[in-house]
C-alpha cells in the first residue's frame, strides 16, 4: 500500500476498530502494546476528542440527555460521520439530523441541536455596524437593508428559551417546551442577543429582510393578530441597536 492508502485505512480502522484491516500489519506498536491494543488507544482518543468537540457545541443537548446517553449517541454519530475539518469546532453539523426521531419523550431534541449549531455559527460571525441615524421620511415606502449580524430562527418548540435558561445556569425548565417560538438574533458589542418578537412581528421582519417595503410587508398581517406594541418594539430595536445598514432603492443600495 502507498502512504495515502495506509492513511485512509488507518482512519477507517480507528473509527471502527472491531473490523480487522490490513493496517494493523503496518503498525509498529510501542512498549508492551500489540497491534490491536495500539489501534484501541488511537480509537479511544479519536472518539474522546470528537465527543469533547460535540459537547462544546451541543451543551444543551448534553444537559437534556445526561452524560451516559449523550456520550453513547456521540460515539454512534462519530462512527457514522468522520471529521474532515482542521478546526474541530466545524465538526457536527449533521448532529441535528442524526437526532431526528430519536426520543418520543424529547421531540424537541433535533430542533435544540439545530439552534445550538445556528448559535455557534452566529457567535463567530463578525458584527456589522448599521446606520447611526435613519431617514424615516416616507418610511412606509422604504425597503431596508439589514446588517449581516442579524438572523432569524423559527422552531415549533421553545429551544431558544431552553438555550437561554442554560446560559443563565438554570437546571429547571419552568415553561411549556412544546410551544412555537420566533427568535431574532443580533449582535451588539460582540454579544449575542436573542428575543422572541411574536409571530406577527417575526413574519413582518422576514418580509422586510426579503426586500419588501413596510407598506407591502404589512399587508395581510392582520390575519396573524398583530399587536402594535410588538411591532413598535421591533422598530425600536432596529434603530437603537443599529440593525439597518441602508435602504434599497429601485436601482441602488444606499
Amino acid at each position: 500500500m502507498n502512504l495515502k492508502e495506509i492513511q485512509k485505512q488507518f482512519s477507517l480502522t480507528i473509527r471502527n476498530p472491531e473490523k480487522k484491516r490490513s493496517t494493523e500489519n503496518e503498525l509498529i506498536p510501542g512498549g508492551s502494546l500489540n497491534e490491536s491494543s495500539a489501534i484501541k488507544v488511537y480509537s479511544e482518543a479519536y472518539i474522546a476528542r470528537l465527543t469533547e468537540s460535540l459537547g462544546e457545541t451541543y451543551e444543551c443537548c448534553w444537559w437534556a440527555l445526561g452524560d451516559d446517553e449523550f456520550f453513547t449517541l456521540c460515539e454512534k454519530y462519530i462512527r457514522q460521520y468522520s471529521s474532515t475539518f482542521y478546526n474541530l469546532s466545524d465538526y457536527g453539523q449533521e448532529f441535528s439530523s442524526f437526532l431526528e426521531g430519536y426520543d418520543d419523550e424529547m421531540p424537541y431534541l433535533a430542533e435544540l441541536a439545530r439552534f445550538e449549531w445556528k448559535f455557534k455559527d452566529f457567535f463567530h460571525k463578525k458584527q456589522e455596524q448599521g446606520l447611526s441615524k435613519l431617514d424615516l421620511e416616507n418610511v412606509e415606502k422604504k425597503r431596508f437593508k439589514f446588517v449581516s449580524s442579524l438572523e432569524t430562527f423559527y422552531s415549533p418548540y421553545r429551544v431558544a428559551s431552553i438555550f437561554q435558561a442554560r446560559q443563565e445556569g438554570k437546571n429547571d425548565i419552568d415553561f411549556n417546551i412544546e410551544e412555537p417560538e420566533w427568535s431574532v438574533l443580533y449582535k451588539k458589542n460582540n454579544y449575542v442577543y436573542i428575543y422572541d418578537p411574536g409571530e406577527a412581528a417575526y413574519e413582518l421582519l422576514q418580509r422586510l429582510i426579503s426586500g419588501l417595503s413596510i407598506e407591502t410587508a404589512i399587508e395581510n398581517l392582520s390575519e396573524l393578530s398583530v399587536e402594535p406594541a410588538s411591532i413598535q418594539r421591533l422598530f425600536h430595536i432596529f434603530a437603537s441597536e443599529k440593525l439597518i445598514s441602508g435602504f434599497i432603492t429601485a436601482n441602488t443600495r444606499e
